[in-house]
């Protein structure tokens, strides 16, 4: 049997591998054997959902510690991007910024020898029952710069054992700072991301596979479905709005985020047309904070994903189920239009031929550099104001083009097929072939 590890650590690693159709794909190709590393806590849920005759599911205990802490923030403070600038400021993703700060000189010398004392410091056994039990010729890293994903690669490059590593998602090589280990073969979305990964990251272009997003493969649109039918029988249009969540603007001591969705809800609610309805899909992957007792009639709120444990914490652990993602598909394209400020439904959307609309406004008067505008300049969004998606910085923009985009929804077509076709690398539904094709190369060699 040719043994291959798949790891699960993040939530979004379901939709964007296992219930992609390279997964069933990989389950039917001879002799191969798939292992599921995932939390403890996931082990049962995504033993129910993905395992099969040759497709097991090893739940392992945390290993995460202060050194990997620290090697995440030493990475971090060794790569310049505008996105971290950003990010920095505004205290999104930042833990220890004080840290960051007292690194940044010796990160930027030391950026090229991280992933060598990554290597050279790291535990290399702390895995090492999982490897003496399967054995495999494979490891696939789902999420290159997760810190369980960085252990399990690194203990399998000591090993001597082959390693492909994927960026989970379009904006990880400008947000998560460099890499702690560099796998043999390097999978990413679109040639944006090589470039990202060459020029910012010094990767060599010859271990980059562009493979395009394989859970986009099964993406399409009917003219109807349940959801909308269900709206439409009470007369009702749907309009989607994706929330920032809690945790992404924090300035100071003040957590500006708290409380952005729920006046953000009630704005759109005031500004979108009767004959429409506000759908609001909560972010899988953070809490909202929403006064849901007082929330307009015309809001339908949804919240996806199973989670394991109670509170706060318990958004890390969630996991999104096939269904989960088919139920998104469907919200999509039940929607006449998707409302986010800086999500990657926007390019869910877009992949699906729906109307996008950015969001750059914020509920009320808010100063620029605390507000939801910045985060516009993002280089992952970029591309896609640079391209012509339409994005509204006050609320007269955003009824204007609301109205415009409901009353003509073609409008913007041109644009929006091209940033498909950029994103989704051709959008051309083969890119679970491809990513196939780069596994199956990796364990013939």
């Amino acid at each position: 049997m040719k043994t291959i590890i798949i790891t699960s650590f993040h939530p979004f690693v379901s939709r964007n591998i296992l219930s992609a159709p390279f997964f069933g794909m990989l389950k039917k190709a001879p002799g191969a054997r798939i292992v599921i590393v995932c939390p403890e806590k996931k082990k049962d849920f995504l033993q129910k959902e993905y395992g099969a005759v040759n497709v097991f599911v090893e739940g392992v205990p945390g290993r995460i510690r202060r050194l990997d802490a620290f090697f995440k923030d030493l990475a971090t403070a060794a790569v310049r991007t505008r996105s971290l600038t950003i990010m920095q400021k505004m205290r999104i993703g930042f833990e220890r910024p004080w840290l960051i700060r007292a690194l940044r000189p010796f990160a930027l010398f030391l950026r090229p020898l991280i992933p060598f004392l990554y290597r050279l410091i790291m535990p290399k056994n702390a895995y090492a029952e999982l490897f003496e039990k399967w054995k495999p010729l494979l490891v696939f890293s789902t999420d290159v710069f997760g810190s369980a994903d960085s252990r399990i690669t690194n203990e399998a490059k000591c090993r001597g054992i082959a390693t492909i590593g994927m960026v989970r998602s379009w904006d990880n090589l400008t947000t998560k700072g460099g890499f702690r280990v560099i796998p043999d073969t390097l999978v990413v979305n679109n040639e944006i991301v090589k470039r990202e990964a060459v020029e910012i990251h010094n990767i060599s272009p010859k271990i980059i596979r562009v493979v395009g997003v394989p859970h986009y493969d099964r993406y399409k649109c009917p003219n109807l479905n349940a959801l909308k039918a269900e709206w439409l029988v009470r007369g009702k249009r749907i309009i989607l709005y994706s929330p920032l969540g809690d945790r992404i603007i924090k300035v100071g001591d003040g957590e500006v985020g708290r409380g952005f969705d729920d006046g953000m809800i009630r704005l759109l609610a005031r500004v979108i047309p009767d004959s429409h309805i506000l759908f609001v899909r909560m972010p899988p992957t953070d809490t909202v904070f929403l006064d849901e007792k007082t929330m307009p009639n015309n809001v339908v709120i949804e919240r996806p994903g199973t989670r394991f444990g109670d509170g706060g914490k318990a958004i890390k652990v969630t996991e999104l189920s096939a269904a989960d993602d088919i139920r998104l598909v469907e919200t999509i394209c039940g929607s006449d239009i998707v409302l986010t400020v800086f999500s990657s439904i926007a390019v869910d959307a877009l992949v699906l031929g729906k109307t996008v609309i950015l969001l750059g406004c914020d509920p009320k008067p808010t100063p620029f550099w605390k507000s939801v505008a910045r985060l516009h300049e993002l280089d992952h969004i970029q591309p896609l104001v640079a391209e012509g998606i339409p994005a509204v910085y006050d609320i007269p923009a955003l009824r204007s083009a609301l109205f415009r985009l409901l009353e003509n929804p073609d409008a913007d077509q041109k644009a929006q097929e091209q940033v498909a076709n950029e994103q989704a690398y051709g959008n051309d539904g083969r890119a679970s072939e491809r990513l196939l094709e780069v596994v199956l190369s990796a364990i013939k060699s």
